[in-house]
């Protein structure tokens, strides 16, 4: 049974335009869940920081596409653009099928949960699904293991395509922050215990919803 037979309601949905529990945020409100309550109604202000990360994503995304060269940007840029890139590309072989900006929808879990994927592989003989997460900060080192973020992005892939799978493997590529393991980190689980992580994921949505949702600061309230 492949995940589309065991989650039908996903094949074809469309993208919603922005949630306050979306993937790109989770790292903040699956450890915090009144955090949603809190900043509703405040506006979000963009930083200087924030925008060089949406630039290099739609550089990198734009070079994928075979849309651009980025030769506009500066060197120490398309250096760090250039190890995400180079990593999907050498991926991308005639056994897989690759797919930028990937857009999914989970509303039908719990409304609101939808992301967008920065890359997704289908390897067609080895059964499996690659997400790769493109991290342009230099500032927090990302750890790729059992991240909550990234297993979202991973079921959400999961559940938007039709293809049988045997396991997910994530993969965050962050060339700008030092990293004992290096700037490309992968984990790899079977695609069932992804499924499994359906589950936690609507506990997460769900906790941001009660009235008394708690409060718990850190490091993942940065952003």
């Amino acid at each position: 049974m492949t995940q589309n037979e065991l989650f039908p309601e996903f094949v074809g949905t469309a993208t919603p335009a922005h949630s306050k529990i979306g993937a790109s945020s989770m790292h903040r409100w699956s450890k915090c869940p009144g955090s949603v309550r809190l900043s509703a109604g405040v506006k979000s202000v963009s930083s200087k920081y924030a925008g060089e990360g949406t630039m290099a994503h739609g550089l990198a995304a734009a070079i994928l596409l075979g849309t651009s060269s980025g030769e506009h940007v500066d060197r120490e840029t398309l250096e760090a653009i250039s190890v995400y890139t180079e990593f999907v590309m050498k991926h991308h072989t005639e056994d897989s099928k690759l797919y930028v900006e990937h857009r999914f929808d989970l509303s039908s879990l719990h409304k609101g949960l939808f992301g967008t994927a920065d890359a997704v592989l289908y390897e067609t003989s080895k059964k499996n699904l690659m997400v790769v997460d493109y991290k342009h900060g230099q500032g927090l080192a990302v750890e790729v293991e059992s991240n909550p973020q990234l297993m979202y992005y991973g079921l959400g892939a999961l559940l938007s395509f039709g293809f049988p799978c045997e396991t997910v493997e994530l993969v965050v590529v962050q060339p700008r922050c030092p990293h004992p393991d290096g700037p490309i980190r992968r984990w790899k689980i079977d695609s069932v215990e992804m499924l499994d992580f359906a589950a936690d994921l609507i506990a997460f949505a769900k906790a941001t919803e009660e009235k008394d949702a708690p409060l718990n600061p850190g490091d993942h309230c940065h952003f």
